[in-house]
């Protein structure tokens, strides 16, 4: 994930985050092979999520496990970070420009607090709240 600078012909990278998935950073596969050997992973996105909700409360139990669930970090606290960061560098900018799927209640609370103007689109599933 970036962030990036723009004013008029003046643009630059500012910042990044590497997303990397709660399962790679947990080794939850391994975990859940170390405490459940007869469970088969699945391999489809929501049979895996379910799993995750069966699962996920005993895996904590683990001494392990909690140091590496604690590390991860969604898309969407670390578009939190990259706006800190930003701000921090004391940027004249006054508004952000984001992904729709960035839109999200956390971030607009948190343009909000720094007094930014924010563009996006809404995806339609989504609900517009003042």
């Amino acid at each position: 994930m970036t962030s990036h600078y723009l004013s008029g012909s003046v643009r630059f990278p500012i910042d990044l985050q590497i997303y990397r998935l709660t399962e790679e950073i947990t080794r939850w596969a391994e975990f859940v092979t170390k405490h459940f050997p007869e469970q088969e992973i699945p391999q489809q996105k929501k049979e895996r999520q379910k799993l995750h909700k069966l699962l996920d409360k005993k895996l904590l139990e683990d001494p392990e496990f909690p140091e590496l669930h604690s590390q991860f970090k969604t898309k969407i606290a670390l578009a939190v970070e990259l706006i800190e960061q930003a701000r921090s560098r004391k940027l004249p900018f006054t508004t952000v420009l984001m992904d729709s799927w960035y839109l999200s209640p956390e971030i607009v609370a948190v343009l909000k607090e720094h007094k930014l103007d924010w563009v996006s689109l809404l995806k339609k599933n989504r609900k517009a709240r003042s």
